[in-house]
């Protein structure tokens, strides 16, 4: 169940749709950094493969993965949890 929500929205979501709001969220925020995803993963000292599954949906990170994430995209961790809200 999820923390960060101010709407309420994602308590009504799906495993699968949490990670594939999520991997959106980080597409849209390496892509506003003009980032590869080679480049995050250098960054983020990930492998570019979790780039990939995580921005696809196909990989539920751990906290520390969300933490250096949320470094090389120089965003405050939480701010990753709210991907739900529509903008």
């Amino acid at each position: 169940m999820a923390i960060f929500c101010q709407d309420y929205k994602i308590l009504f979501m799906d495993i699968d749709e949490i990670l594939m709001k999520f991997g959106d969220f980080i597409r849209i925020e390496r892509l506003r950094m003009r980032l590869s995803q080679e480049m995050l993963a250098e960054k983020a000292s990930l492998h570019k493969n979790c780039i990939s599954k995580v921005e696809s949906g196909k990989h539920n990170p751990t906290l520390i993965t969300i933490l250096k994430l949320a470094k090389a995209l120089e965003i405050e961790p939480y701010k990753l949890l709210m991907f739900s809200q529509d903008k």
